[in-house]
């Protein structure tokens, strides 16, 4: 079985309930490797996934781009930050951007990460010249739970991130290999997946279950002026065909003006391992091709 991130969270919640490296920085306590030279890239990775989620994208991009890739504080060994998650990386990532030369970057998350870009285009317009977003939507919930709103997912999301966090290690990482083995069509990557999430601090995962599952854009994002590209992984073992899929993604980015919506064929959640050819080659094509 093939699921986007609307099925990554789906199984998540039934299951709980039943390129040379030019230097290394930090942002507060995220960990962020830098590369290339020229305009300025950050690429924000998902749940509990290190930096090396998005290396694909990086290696294509540092050509002729510098590339920041983070590890978000909190996962795959990093050090979490006390308080809100979301509020925390988003202040963080938008303080780094505002430090680098241009003061503004293209912008790329993976699914929380791609959460994380909406915000900081919302929030810090001005620092985000291009956004790509690669399965994510502004409120999850809403695709699994029709007529769904922030506040009647609180009882839910407050209970998956009590289970998260009372997991037995042996149950969680069991939970852990099934889920995330329905997350991609490349099976040499889940032990890595794996890893990274028991490398992950479980109250920073349940936190950040809860706020995104609390978190609703839909409306917001109609302040958005930022050129935006929105990714869509669809496979052929999906329950639904690639035009309703690509129907549902658009749905919840209705108010999002300056966007492209697209599918990318014979992928599950993890884009940049299932595809890497055709994603780099679709964000090519909308940030800006290198020239040599």
């Amino acid at each position: 079985m093939c699921t986007s991130m609307r099925g990554f969270w789906t199984v998540f919640a039934l299951l709980m309930f039943g390129a040379l490296v030019l230097h290394e920085a930090r942002a507060n306590d995220n960990h962020v490797e830098v590369s290339g030279k020229g305009p300025d890239v950050v690429l924000i990775p998902g749940l509990a996934s290190a930096g090396a989620a998005m290396q694909p994208i990086a290696d294509d991009l540092a050509k002729c781009y510098r590339t920041h890739t983070f590890t978000l504080a909190g996962f795959a060994g990093q050090p979490a930050n006390p308080g809100p998650q979301l509020e925390g990386w988003e202040r963080s990532i938008a303080d780094y951007i505002a430090h680098l030369e241009s003061g503004k970057a293209i912008v790329i998350g993976h699914s929380l990460g791609g959460f994380l870009g909406l915000k900081l285009a919302v929030d810090h317009a001005d620092r985000v010249q291009h956004l790509v977003v690669l399965d994510a939507l502004p409120f999850l919930p809403a695709a699994m739970v029709p007529g769904a709103t922030a506040e009647a997912m609180r009882p839910q999301a407050d209970g998956m991130r009590k289970a998260i966090t009372a997991q037995p290690p042996d149950a969680f990482k069991a939970m852990q290999q099934q889920t995330l083995a329905t997350m991609t069509t490349h099976a040499e990557a889940v032990a890595t997946l794996v890893d990274w999430s028991l490398a992950s601090d479980r109250t920073a995962m349940a936190d950040a279950y809860y706020e995104m599952f609390t978190t609703d854009l839909r409306d917001s994002v109609a302040a958005i002026r930022t050129p935006t590209l929105v990714l869509v992984p669809w496979d052929a073992s999906q329950r639904q065909d690639a035009a309703t899929t690509l129907e549902l993604y658009c749905g919840q980015y209705e108010k999002l003006p300056h966007d492209e919506v697209k599918v990318v064929k014979g992928s599950c959640h993890f884009l940049t391992f299932d595809q890497p050819i055709a994603t780099n080659w679709a964000i090519e094509q909308f940030v800006g091709k290198c020239d040599h």
